[in-house]
């Protein structure tokens, strides 16, 4: 939830606006194909650099790692996208709606394709398996952390540029709520709180290289 500095009230045309902008380009950004294609690749990469620092004696080099990731990415992207289109047709013939797959079954679709690669592609059994689900999960975290800022980023320059310069909105702030508990950042603070985790990865990474 967006809010105006306390010391000022919000006009309801104006969160009319920003709401109509927001779900304006969150339609253009999530249903297109370069969306999915952007994503797909991000996570790849970032799938590469964690794969080669939990297999790193299975690699001989860095763009070994990387074609894995690569492949095991492509892989994961076809098979949901074959789920969708079956399940879909088969969920429309039973009920007469179409409705997409559950989120479950896409993630342990690919969740258990992966163990799969992993095990047979790089050896280790169960304990690569494991590993492997770990690459992915932390790979994708990552993923949709910037995937998060970038777009919170972009709606926060499209909502000051297209709402009116006499209701713009000054100071913006972001509120969460959890268990009867407010806490409200700054815009740009909640964004720089999303890159915590890459923090922690840079400090695990210098810990690895210079122990």
């Amino acid at each position: 939830m967006v809010s105006n500095d306390p010391s000022s009230e919000v006009d309801p045309e104006t969160t009319r606006a920003l709401q109509s902008v927001v779900v304006s380009i969150a339609d253009q950004v999530m249903e297109s194909q370069s969306f999915l294609v952007a994503s797909s690749l991000l996570l790849a990469g970032l799938l590469s650099l964690t794969v080669w620092r939990l297999f790193r004696t299975r690699f001989d080099r860095g763009a070994q790692a990387v074609a894995f990731s690569v492949v095991t990415v492509a892989h994961a992207v076809f098979l949901t996208t074959a789920l969708r289109c079956l399940y879909v047709p088969a969920a429309y013939a039973g009920s007469g709606k179409a409705v997409a797959p559950p989120s479950l079954l896409v993630y342990g679709t690919t969740a258990t394709y992966t163990s799969i690669a992993v095990s047979q592609a790089l050896g280790g059994g169960l304990k690569a398996a494991a590993k492997g689900l770990l690459a992915l999960f932390w790979a994708a975290s990552e993923t949709g952390l910037l995937l998060g800022i970038a777009i919170g980023a972009y709606f926060f320059w499209r909502a000051r540029t297209q709402v009116s310069e006499g209701s713009s909105i000054e100071n913006p702030t972001v509120s969460f709520e959890a268990n009867g508990t407010t806490l409200e950042l700054g815009a740009l603070g909640a964004l720089g709180t999303l890159l915590l985790p890459f923090l922690v990865y840079a400090g695990i990474e210098a810990y690895y290289r210079l122990r």
